[in-house]
C-alpha cells in the first residue's frame, strides 16, 4: 500500500483532531466553566481551525440553538471542543 499524499493525511489528522462536524447535536459537558449558563442542546454551526501561534490555537466551536438558527438570531462561538458531550441520534 502507498504512503497517502500530504494533502490526505492532513484531512485525516483533522478528522482524527475534532469528532464533530457541522449540523451535530451536542450538549455541554457537566465539567465544562459554561455548562450551568447554557443547558439544553445546541448544534454546531461553525468549526474554525486556528492553527497561529501562540496561545490561541485550537478549534473554535461556534453553536446556536434551534429557535437562534429558525429565527436567523446568529450564533455564539469561542468554546473548545473539549467542552462538548455528543447528543445520541433518536
Amino acid at each position: 500500500m502507498s504512503e497517502p499524499a500530504p494533502h490526505e493525511r492532513l484531512m485525516r489528522q483533522m478528522i482524527e483532531i475534532c469528532p464533530f462536524r457541522v449540523g451535530n447535536r451536542v450538549t455541554f459537558n457537566p465539567g465544562c466553566f459554561y455548562a450551568s449558563e447554557w443547558p439544553g442542546e445546541y448544534v454546531i454551526v461553525s468549526l474554525t481551525w486556528e492553527y497561529g501561534k501562540g496561545a490561541g490555537h485550537g478549534i473554535n466551536v461556534g453553536i446556536a440553538s434551534d429557535e437562534d438558527i429558525v429565527k436567523r438570531y446568529g450564533y455564539t462561538d469561542g468554546f473548545k471542543v473539549d467542552d462538548f458531550l455528543p447528543v445520541p441520534r433518536a
